[in-house]
């Protein structure tokens, strides 16, 4: 039956029609967007899913940037400490050459130029207001946040500053003349050899002296068994130095002919290793065992020929503390105890360096992980939302002939009216 109230084929051709555009629109949508799944609507599942992981990413991306910034904070440490690595070298040269005989006053000079130069790169070795060299603080990073079905867990990074900067120095809590100051000042290791004087090495075989008749590293004129032994003036004096420096006292010194009565002075003054300190201490050694200094012994062995006490004292006081301490000149100029002093120093810087390497190696193979998980992210967002461009393509070369193929059947069922007008003329 042919009408012309109602036009079905032309109905028809306009849903295709239709059906043809709105798919070919989506189809361009998606070529132009790159995207299968732009809204919820697309699909709700994977929508949900891929905005979720992009929030994650996006949390990921901010770890990643703010670990740039702490990774470059501790290579920036890792700068300075080199620079002081390689100043402290030379403030061992410049001891080295006062040992020589070299000016003492210009040497001085030279070291408190050095030590200020440290000082400065401790102070000026900062990133974006953080000091890992100065202070004595920790510097918490988050590194990784993980979704755990509806909770977060959050791994983080301490960064612990080196506290290079401290200028405090060592004071024994129960033996006060028990400091920095005195130990270095008491640190006479030159004596060593005019006190054992039979072994040729002048070193015993356990790197003190014993004190004892016939042991391995005797005293040279060790009189009256294990408790007297024979020193000459300069050794006496310079023990009696060491001993004033912690306060007790000088040692009250007779020549040993003329306690002899002999009436001949022979230079020779003869000390009591066994005799009891006014205020005895101790100290931590360097292999972790308590050293006490309770004889005059004791005292000449870890004090005056020795280290330990001088290089505990270092070990307990501020780093840029213990590099103020280093005088060669005046009264209380001492290059050998400046020599441990810059050594010590040497192994602390050694010890942060490794630490501060640590800190960025550790913060780098964190960002590179962010990065690998970024990418992980992305690509599984991909597969869920993004677009095969190929078969869009196909799509809308199909979709573009559909088109045109409705308009043409459109247009011809639109003339249907116009034949049916012709049976009545």
């Amino acid at each position: 039956m042919a009408g012309i109230l109602t036009n079905v084929q032309a109905q028809v051709a306009l849903q295709t029609l239709r059906s043809a555009t709105n798919s070919l629109n989506e189809t361009q949508d998606r070529i132009s967007t790159g995207l299968e799944v732009r809204t919820a609507r697309d699909n709700p599942s994977f929508f949900l899913v891929s905005q979720q992981v992009r929030g994650d990413n996006a949390v990921l991306n901010g770890l990643r940037d703010n670990l740039t910034l702490s990774v470059n904070a501790a290579r920036t440490a890792t700068n300075g400490i080199t620079a002081i690595f390689g100043t402290i070298n030379e403030i061992q040269q410049a001891l080295t050459t006062a040992d020589s005989g070299q000016a003492l006053d210009e040497l001085q000079f030279t070291i408190n130029n050095l030590a200020g130069e440290i000082e400065g790169t401790v102070n000026a070795t900062s990133f974006n207001g953080i000091n890992l060299l100065a202070g004595n603080n920790t510097q918490t990073v988050t590194t990784t946040i993980t979704r755990d079905g509806g909770n977060f867990n959050i791994s983080t990074f301490t960064l612990v500053e080196q506290n290079l900067g401290d200028i405090s120095t060592f004071v024994d809590a129960t033996n006060p003349n028990f400091t920095l100051d005195s130990a270095f000042a008491a640190f006479q290791p030159g004596i060593f050899n005019q006190i054992d004087g039979v072994n040729a090495t002048g070193i015993g075989a356990n790197g003190q002296l014993d004190f004892v008749d016939g042991g391995a590293d005797d005293i040279d004129g060790l009189v009256d068994g294990a408790a007297g032994f024979q020193v000459s003036a300069d050794v006496a004096q310079a023990i009696n130095d060491a001993l004033n420096a912690f306060g007790e006292g000088a040692l009250a010194l007779t020549d040993v002919e003329d306690t002899a009565g002999t009436g001949t002075a022979d230079g020779l003054f003869e000390l009591d290793a066994t005799a009891a300190l006014g205020t005895a201490f101790s100290f931590t050694g360097q292999d972790g065992s308590t050293v006490n200094v309770n004889t005059l012994g004791d005292f000449i062995n870890n004090v005056v020929v020795g280290d330990g006490a001088l290089r505990f004292a270092i070990q307990e006081s501020g780093f840029t503390g213990a590099l103020r301490a280093i005088t060669v000149n005046g009264a209380n100029g001492n290059v050998q105890a400046g020599l441990v002093v810059a050594d010590a120093l040497v192994g602390q810087v050694n010890l942060s360096s490794s630490t501060l390497g640590t800190f960025e190696r550790t913060l780098e193979n964190r960002q590179n992980f962010l990065q690998n998980l970024s990418d992980s992210l992305e690509q599984g967002v991909a597969s869920l939302v993004e677009a095969d461009l190929d078969e869009e393509s196909t799509r809308l070369q199909a979709f573009q002939v559909q088109q045109q193929l409705a308009i043409q059947a459109l247009g011809i069922a639109n003339q249907n009216p116009q034949n049916i007008l012709s049976l009545f003329r």
